[in-house]
């Protein structure tokens, strides 16, 4: 990576919010998908291999701030009834 690629980067990454997973209640809407998910920080959303379809493009969005999961692999949506009903569905 060139000095000014990583001069960028690094100044994106300053932009990220962090959210450290491991401090999370297991009682809230990140702690529940990460029973079944493994998320990554991305720049608003947290995003991980949905569990819903053979994914392998890390097209499961999380957002924290609303709630809400989305894949655009497979088009599944919604918040923590949703998820937990699909969760179930799929056993």
């Amino acid at each position: 990576m060139n000095t000014a690629a990583a001069h960028s980067a690094a100044l994106l990454c300053l932009c990220y919010t962090h959210i450290n997973l491991s401090e999370l209640h297991p009682n809230d809407f990140i702690g529940l998908i990460t029973q079944y998910v493994r998320l990554q920080e991305g720049r608003k959303v947290l995003k991980g291999n949905c569990p819903f379809h053979n994914d392998t493009t890390s097209s499961f969005m999380v957002y924290p701030s609303k709630e809400i999961f989305k894949c655009f692999g497979c088009g599944r949506e919604g918040g923590a009834d949703e998820f937990t009903r699909a969760i179930q569905a799929r056993n």
